[in-house]
């Protein structure tokens, strides 16, 4: 008893604390705010990683024993060629998003064009946001699907893929979050727009292949992004005061499964690892890997914001905490209340997840990981059932 009511009385404490910290400085400078609000997030998310293994998820990395294999980066584009065909048709993978651009034309192109052809497949271009940018390298590649409702971003540059390999492949999303100013990296553009057209992120690119391809509908409505695939399938993101999204970390970067690319490429690599799995290709070499500061650690490979976004939509399950000693759901009430009185108008999102960290159950039987559960939405067993088969 002494135990619950010390655990439950912490978390009260903890919440009006927080309530205060945004009644207070949500009257000062943003740039204050945005650091006391990140310090404030980056804590509560540091309590609440998993350790649990996410196997459904594969990170393909092209690291230092691959290069040190493979040869120096950057490969021929036979051989990336080859690593792709290994993925799609011999590993025979569900969906793979290439964390890599291409925006020049190089020799044996030919045979890269080749395996890029392929249904499950989603290309990668960066963004950049500086007004005064002007940078514009390939061939930008916008989402053909109507976008209803306006996005408050605006691309001025971008470096993208070259126009001979975009024409093999249209499926191309962007993989730039956004730098805090803190340096760290907490949100991204899930649905980015500029004068040349919207693209979506890498990961939300990802689903809509799971999911068959372009959606029916995709919309912002207020402080949502809503894509629908069908009638019974679709999701809802929420959205910060900026259109972006926070970045649902749930998971330690050692919880994703990661292969070596070198393993790929001499088919060592496990099969029923990759068999129908999500996957991922980037590098985490620190010569070539994007490394950013997150929440979760100082040095976070870039290829793992996006499986954390994938992730987080079909196996994060936040329930409040209540039945227990009726002064304490009195207290958590009554503090939740004013937690979002506080909150709601400016700092939507932000609320939205500590709410989530602080009230949520100490072990949720509803979160499941399981590659063999039928009813999972992307469990091993029906996930063909979300995918193109393949073309090769």
């Amino acid at each position: 008893m002494k135990a619950f009511l010390q655990r439950n009385l912490l978390r009260a404490l903890l919440v009006l604390l927080v309530y205060l910290a945004v009644v207070i400085f949500s009257v000062t400078s943003n740039a204050l705010y945005q650091n006391i609000e990140g310090v404030l997030y980056d804590g509560l998310i540091k309590r609440s990683l998993e350790d649990q293994t996410e196997t459904r998820i594969v990170l393909v990395d092209i690291d230092e024993k691959s290069l040190s294999t493979e040869g120096a980066w950057p490969w021929p584009r036979a051989k990336l060629a080859t690593l792709i065909n290994r993925l799609t048709r011999d590993y025979q993978v569900g969906v793979l998003g290439i964390d890599i651009v291409f925006p020049e034309a190089r020799s044996h192109d030919e045979q890269l064009i080749h395996a890029l052809h392929h249904d499950n497949l989603v290309m990668s271009q960066v963004l950049d946001f500086n007004p005064d940018s002007s940078n514009q390298t390939g061939q930008f590649v916008a989402i053909p699907e109507k976008l209803e409702g306006k996005i408050k971003s605006s691309i001025t540059g971008y470096i993208a893929n070259h126009p001979s390999l975009v024409a093999a492949q249209p499926n191309v999303a962007h993989i730039t979050p956004t730098i805090d100013l803190d340096g760290k990296v907490r949100r991204i553009y899930p649905i980015a727009c500029g004068p040349m057209g919207c693209t979506p992120t890498l990961s939300l690119k990802m689903l809509d292949v799971m999911h068959g391809g372009a959606p029916v509908k995709r919309e912002k409505i207020g402080r949502t992004l809503n894509t629908e695939w069908s009638a019974n399938d679709h999701l809802t993101l929420h959205l910060d005061q900026d259109d972006q999204l926070l970045i649902p970390f749930a998971l330690k970067t050692n919880a994703f499964t990661s292969i070596p690319a070198h393993e790929v490429l001499h088919l060592n690599a496990p099969r029923d690892l990759l068999k129908n799995a999500i996957v991922i290709l980037g590098s985490t070499s620190m010569g070539l890997g994007d490394y950013v500061a997150t929440p979760v650690s100082n040095l976070t490979p870039g290829l793992t914001l996006h499986a954390e976004i994938i992730a987080a939509p079909h196996w994060v399950l936040v329930e409040f905490r209540d039945g227990g000693h009726p002064i304490f759901d009195l207290a958590l009430k009554v503090t939740k209340s004013a937690f979002w009185l506080g909150c709601f108008n400016k700092f939507y999102l932000y609320c939205d997840h500590v709410s989530a960290i602080l009230f949520q159950k100490d072990h949720n039987p509803a979160r499941t990981n399981s590659a063999d559960d039928a009813t999972h939405p992307i469990s091993r067993v029906n996930i063909r059932e979300y995918y193109h088969e393949s073309s090769a």
